[in-house]
């Protein structure tokens, strides 16, 4: 199976990942030279945003699939792990905002960048905005 075939048999939420799995490691390579121009925080912030980020967006999809499977003979459970997940997934955002600041502006270090951290969380917006853009565009064209 080459990798087009695996790609095209994702389904969304898979493919979504992919996406932004690749997004982050692009944008980690362009920006590999700011360790060699004494900047290693741009790398390493972009690099923990977007590690945040598809945490996120993946127990997100699972919480999703835990919900709606029709397996689950207690839907409470789904609802708890919901709520769980997105206390946990907004710490995770605040807790890396708050170190990379941290880091950034209260001990002015340049390991890790307040900005590019932020910037790690940006793109899981874009991702599903076009994601489904395309899925209703098949859709009107399926019908």
């Amino acid at each position: 199976m080459t990798l087009k075939e695996r790609i095209k048999s994702f389904d969304e939420s898979k493919l979504n990942l992919f996406l932004l799995s690749c997004i982050a490691l692009g944008v980690f390579i362009l920006t590999i030279p700011f360790f060699f121009l004494g900047f290693p925080g741009i790398p390493l912030g972009w690099l923990l945003g977007s590690a945040i980020e598809i945490f996120n967006y993946a127990t997100i999809v699972l919480g999703a699939k835990l919900i709606i499977s029709p397996q689950v003979d207690k839907p409470i459970k789904g609802a708890i792990y919901m709520i769980f997940t997105t206390l946990l997934r907004i710490a995770f955002w605040v807790g890396g905002l708050a170190l990379a600041g941290y880091i950034t502006f209260r001990l002015e270090s340049q390991w890790l960048n307040f900005w590019a951290t932020f910037a790690g969380y940006v793109p899981l917006t874009g991702v599903v905005v076009v994601s489904m853009i395309l899925k209703n565009k098949k859709k009107k064209e399926g019908e």
